[in-house]
Order: structure tokens, then sequence, then C-alpha cells
């Protein structure tokens, strides 16, 4: 700067400044979808970038669909999904204190073939699947000109959106750009602080999840590879240039390193170079991973409401407490799903002169189904107790019934059983 003043001088360097903090500010945080650790750029379930994890171990949250795509959140959503899916349905009909089952009413057909592509059982998946993971399902109610359903279409959660106008809801879809009403829509909402904009258990609990990811990242890593041991190769001789140096580690990764699909290759050397093999260790960080991941992998059960053992975490199982373990899973994983799924379905399927007349209901007996032995045993006492008649309780066998209508007959204990009609006097007589 030969010439300038010190003013001059000092006013340039305080331009340069300037010039690069404003470049500093307009240049990126990250050049791809890694940041400069080895952490990954996170993105919210909104698409919002997320701060990547401490010394890229673990991140602070992970994306739905990157969480779905975890095994252990694939396979908690996987067996809801398929014990609803399995449940058998029926249409009752109610008059005054009676029920019946009306196997002829039209929503029995609607439902046995919704669409010309899915069955109930499908859509069932389709729908559950979306409340689990996002906390938002959708069927779409095509109807005829009387308002009578026709046919049921699952609706992506991504382009279907809720909406409020004055006091009522709307369903906003994208791809087909169209406005439908609120009785047009089955509706499942996880509502967490919204009352009518459902949030995801994913959602809520991206950190749990985003450990969950890091771990499994950690287990891919040591599997492709971290199950080799390290060396270092070293010639003797001093290289003249640095482009030699990479040259050949080059050469020798591309050849060599594969992580275990090299294992038992020959390496051969030159120049009287040799291999000296690094000492096999695992760190603190590494050595924990184990457990760490058994421990995330309970939490995301405990999220779905899932016992381990349902998804194949047998650690804490036993056969006495298999039983329980299956009543706590119908009472906090499927019974909620079912009685939203019900209440939507009762509201919006059957016309208003059907409402309060006619019911669905999804049958979860099936589920607390146990041995045969026991099964029978509690059949019995139904039948000792007038709870069941003999024909109800075969048919949950499925038998038929006793020939004649005898099964019919309520029994009551006295003496011996005897019909409810007809119950016996302390004597022994009629």
């Amino acid at each position: 700067m030969q010439g300038l003043s010190c003013y001059h001088t000092s006013q340039l360097i305080r331009y340069h400044r300037c010039i690069f903090a404003l470049l500093m500010s307009r240049r990126p945080r990250y050049k791809s979808n890694q940041s400069r650790s080895s952490a990954p750029v996170i993105r919210g379930a909104d698409d919002t970038m997320m701060t990547p994890g401490i010394a890229g171990f673990a991140p602070t949250s992970t994306p739905v669909q990157d969480a779905v795509n975890i095994s252990i959140v694939y396979a908690c959503i996987k067996v809801i999904r398929e014990t609803i899916a399995s449940c058998s349905y029926n249409i009752y009909g109610v008059d005054g204190d009676e029920r019946y089952k009306d196997s002829k009413h039209p929503l029995k057909a609607l439902l046995k073939k919704p669409n010309q592509y899915n069955t109930y059982s499908q859509l069932i998946h389709l729908i559950v699947t979306s409340y689990e993971s996002r906390g938002r399902g959708f069927w779409l109610i095509l109807r005829d000109k009387y308002g009578n359903p026709t046919s049921l279409h699952w609706r992506s959660e991504l382009k279907m959106k809720p909406v409020a106008y004055k006091g009522e809801i709307f369903f906003e879809d994208k791809e087909l750009n169209k406005t439908f009403a609120n009785r047009d829509v089955i509706y499942l909402a996880d509502l967490w602080d919204s009352d009518y904009l459902g949030k995801g258990k994913l959602e809520m609990h991206m950190n749990t999840t985003g450990k969950l990811k890091a771990s499994d990242d950690m287990i891919n890593k040591l599997a492709t590879n971290g199950l080799y041991l390290g060396a270092a190769v070293i010639y003797p001789d001093q290289f003249r240039n640095d482009d030699t140096v990479n040259r050949l580690e080059k050469t020798f990764k591309e050849k060599y390193k594969r992580g275990v699909a090299s294992a038992g290759d020959v390496a051969f050397l030159t120049g009287n170079a040799r291999i000296e093999q690094f000492k096999m260790s695992m760190n603190l960080t590494d050595a924990q991973i184990i457990p760490f991941l058994q421990m995330s992998k309970e939490d995301i059960c405990s999220i779905f409401s899932t016992p381990p053992p349902k998804v194949g975490i047998l650690g804490k199982a036993t056969y006495n407490n298999i039983e329980h373990l299956q009543i706590d899973f119908i009472q906090s994983g499927i019974l909620p799903v079912v009685k939203l799924l019900e209440e939507q379905i009762n509201d919006k399927l059957f016309l208003p002169k059907d409402h309060g007349k006619k019911v669905f209901k999804i049958e979860l007996d099936s589920l607390l189904r146990a041995d045969t032995l026991t099964t029978i045993q509690a059949l019995s006492q139904a039948i000792a107790s007038a709870l069941l008649n003999p024909d109800e309780a075969r048919a949950i066998l499925n038998r038929n019934p006793i020939p004649g209508g005898h099964g019919q007959k309520f029994w009551l204990p006295t003496n011996n059983l005897s019909p409810i009609d007809q119950p016996q006097r302390q004597d022994g007589t009629k």
C-alpha cells in the first residue's frame, strides 16, 4: 500500500472487512446434505432445517419419512394396522333395548368392497399408517345424488389438509384441487395442540427417533466399513511429492477398502512397503451403542403403546405376563384408534335417518382369545350364568347351532342346570 496515507490504508482495510462479512453472511451454511462434521442435515416434518447433532453422533431430530424407515418404527405401525385390519366388523340395528346384526345393510357391502382397487383391510392399512406416522388419516366418501355413499378412497395425508372456515371444517385436496365438506371425509386426527389439526407421534418425538436413526446409521457403518482392522501402508523411501502419495492411496482404497466385501483379499505391495495393522479397539461411544439402541427401541414402543414382545423384543417377556401385555396393547394401542374410526363411520357413512338406529362396530373379541382349554372354560361359565346361550357360545368357536333350536335356551344354575324359563325348586322338582 505504498503511496497511501495511514488514513486511506485503514479505510481500505475496513472496506475489505465489510465486503468479507457480507459474503460470509450470504454463504449457505451447508454446501450439501451433510454438515462439516459427519452429522447429517435434518429437515423437520414441514421441511424446515434442523440443527445437526453434536460430534456427529445423534441428530436432534429426524423427519417423519426417515423415522418410518427405521425398523422398529415400521414394526410398531405394522403390528397396529394389521391387528385392526384382522378384526371383523358388523352392522347392528338398535330397536329399543335390543340390538341385532343387520347383515343386509348397504354399508356392509360397501365396506366389503370400498372401491375397484382396494378391500376393507387395505383401506384400514392405509388410514392407520397415515394416522400413526403423521397423526392424520383420510378416507374420501363419494356419494350418489341421494347422498348414499357409493365408494371410499384413501387420500394421502400429504395432499389432504383440514381447514377451518366460519366454525366448520373443510378438507382441501391439493392433488384433486377440490374442497370437500366435513361429512364427506373420514378423518382420524391425533390431536395435541389444536382442535382439528392432527399432529403425529413421530413429529412430537423427533428427538427420540433421531437418536435411534443415528444409532442405526452407526450400526450400518460398522457393518459395512468398520468390521475390519485398520492399517497403515508404510514405505521406507520418502516420496518426492504429494501427488504420488495421493495416487497410491486412491488406488489402494479403490481396490481393497470395500468393507466386509474385501475380507480375505490379498494386497500386493511394491517398493519395500509393509502393512502395519492397527490394534482393534472400540471407543466408549461405540461400546455404548448396543445398550443405547435397545433403550431407544423400547422408547419407540412406549410412544406407540406397543409392548416390546409384539415387535420381537423378548428381553422382558415371560409366559406369565404375555397375556397381560396383549390386553394392555389392545386397551392402549388398538382401542383408541378403533374408537376414533367407529365414531367417524357412524357419523358420516350412515344417513341421518339411520343415526341412533344403526351402529358400526369393530369386534375386538378375537384379540382376547386364549388357548382352547381356557376359552372353553370361560364359555362354560358364561353359559352357566346365563350370559350366553349354547348357540352363542358355539358361534364364538365357529360351530353350527344345535339342531332343533335347543341351543337358543338360556340356563341358570340350581342343583343342576335347567332352562331359565323352567327353574328347579329346592327339592329338585320343576
